[in-house]
C-alpha cells in the first residue's frame, strides 16, 4: 500500500505553520509533518463518529455539484 506524498492543509492552520517554521527555522516542512504523525500516531486516541445533519451534507452536496458542474455534465 502507498500513501500519498503530498498532503492539503486546512485553511487555518497553514498560517501556523508558517509561524512555527519561522521560529524554529532548523525545521523543515516534511521534518515536521513525520514528527507530528509519529506523536499522533504513538497517542491512544478515541475516534467517535457521529451522524452529520442532513441540512449540512445537502448543502455540502450541492456546493460540490455546482463546484464539478462539468464533470457532472460528462456523465449524464
Amino acid at each position: 500500500m502507498s500513501v500519498p506524498t503530498s498532503i492539503r492543509l486546512e485553511k487555518g492552520i497553514e498560517k501556523q505553520v508558517e509561524q512555527y517554521l519561522t521560529k524554529n527555522a532548523s525545521l523543515k516542512f516534511p521534518q515536521l509533518v513525520n514528527m507530528a504523525l509519529k506523536q499522533f500516531m504513538s497517542e491512544p486516541r478515541t475516534i467517535t463518529l457521529e451522524p452529520a445533519a442532513t441540512d449540512e451534507v445537502m448543502a455540502t452536496a450541492k456546493q460540490a455539484f455546482k463546484k464539478h458542474k462539468d464533470a457532472m455534465d460528462r456523465l449524464k
